[in-house]
């Protein structure tokens, strides 16, 4: 998968045969970025399906982290494209030193979860995100919220079903001090760990809850702040 399939085509024709590991079996998908080099891989047999594929190579072809802002809000918040898990983590870039300790986990989450979740950076600035999920610039930054807007995708071949928590029409949304107020944002570790019991089901008491799509001036603040668009506060 390439913006510029001739030139890789080009390079491949010219270009001497990649060594051969005769003991690798491995089928892959190998994403190539427009000069034809690979830039991930993922390994694949019978049971892989067209979802998981579709979903790696889209967080392949995504930034591993995007900035949020009014050229990114609609690509954040309503493409299709990519994981339904979205990693939102708030900070003051104001505050220097705890602001880029901050972003520097998050990254690394991002690098190693990209397949997984969509991490994105909200600057304290966003005013109107932040009051949606109750957060305090002074106070409660910096943070992570995950957005789970898994259940918002009708039933496609080769989707995987959702898990029982997960229920169609319905998104959520975790604080990471509702999950652990001594959480420090700031480690790497914690903020996998945080994610990994969302993945694991673990995480039961949604900060937020989309139940039915709101109306009027709840719907637009809803469209501006919540993953889903369609996320109303419990």
């Amino acid at each position: 998968f390439t913006t510029r399939p001739a030139l890789v085509a080009e390079q491949l024709r010219g270009a001497p045969p990649p060594p051969v590991n005769e003991s690798d079996k491995t089928d892959r998908v190998v994403v190539l970025d427009p000069e034809g080099d690979a830039v991930a891989q993922l390994a694949v047999d019978e049971t892989t399906t067209a979802g998981t594929v579709a979903a790696f190579v889209a967080a392949s072809l995504t930034p591993a982290v995007t900035r949020f802002d009014s050229a990114t809000q609609f690509s954040v918040f309503h493409e299709a494209r990519g994981p339904r898990v979205h990693a939102l983590l708030f900070v003051d870039e104001a505050s220097a030193s705890r602001a880029l300790a901050a972003t520097d986990a998050f990254s690394k989450m991002a690098n190693a979860e990209r397949d997984r979740a969509r991490h994105v950076v909200v600057p304290a600035t966003e005013g109107r995100v932040l009051k949606h999920f109750d957060l305090e610039p002074q106070y409660d930054l910096p943070t992570v919220v995950l957005a789970d807007i898994r259940g918002l995708d009708p039933p496609r071949p080769g989707r995987p079903t959702p898990t029982p928590d997960v229920k169609q029409g319905r998104a959520r949304a975790f604080r990471l001090r509702d999950w652990d107020a001594a959480a420090d944002p700031t480690d790497a570790a914690t903020l996998r760990a945080f994610l990994r019991a969302l993945f694991a089901d673990e995480l039961t008491t949604p900060f937020l809850r989309s139940e039915t799509a709101p109306q009027g001036d709840a719907a637009d603040a809803a469209n501006a702040a919540s993953a889903a668009g369609e996320v109303a506060r419990l």
